[in-house]
């Protein structure tokens, strides 16, 4: 169902499981207390947890359906199609929190299954969570971020002109991806060089 790159919620679920000797480490959000679990409970976590993503995704995209129809019905004999826009956000709106809820729930399983165990290390501070997420990007990532920065200037400078009045704000946004990509990229060299 999903990708596995590392943005699909199955790879960001799956890292909140850290390999060691003996099984794995279960940090919840990447940062919490460790709990040590063995590999099957490690696997069957996984698998629970891509189950109920993939049913949560097509029961939204059922209900997504049946809202847009619903709304269309609701359109053409109640309300004027000027408001079309609104009854659309009413009737999705609450589905889309609902989706938001449930995808929580899904995500936090695990500490919840593992609340009694007893905990092998203390939370990460915030240096220590840091330092492990540069780590795990990559210097493509950055370029991609510095590359859709440029993209963007690009589309809007041919859109927009940028010597006339506000429209200058509108490379504010890439001027930010670009300068956020080198900073990290800059950074990520650094810890690299001092060894982790």
């Amino acid at each position: 169902m999903f990708d596995e790159s590392a943005w699909s919620p199955a790879r960001q679920f799956e890292d909140q499981f850290e390999r060691t000797s003996t099984g794995y480490l279960y940090r919840r959000n990447r940062r919490g207390p460790a709990i040590a679990v063995s590999t099957g409970e490690r696997d069957r976590f996984v698998a629970k947890f891509r189950r109920r993503t993939a049913l949560l995704w097509w029961g939204v995209l059922a209900a997504g359906l049946a809202g847009v129809v619903l709304s269309v019905v609701i359109a053409s004999t109640i309300a004027e199609v000027s408001n079309f826009g609104m009854i659309v956000f009413l009737v999705l709106g609450p589905l889309g929190l609902a989706y938001f809820a449930a995808s929580l729930w899904a995500f936090d399983a695990p500490a919840r299954a593992l609340r009694d165990r007893a905990v092998e290390a203390p939370a990460l501070t915030n240096g220590e969570h840091g330092r492990r997420i540069l780590a795990r990007l990559t210097y493509r990532q950055l370029a991609g971020v510095a590359a859709l920065g440029v993209v963007f200037a690009v589309f809007v400078s041919m859109r927009y002109d940028p010597r006339e009045g506000w429209n200058a704000l509108w490379l504010l946004s890439p001027a930010f991806c670009l300068s956020a990509a080198c900073v990290q990229a800059i950074r990520k060299w650094r810890l690299e060089r001092r060894g982790g």
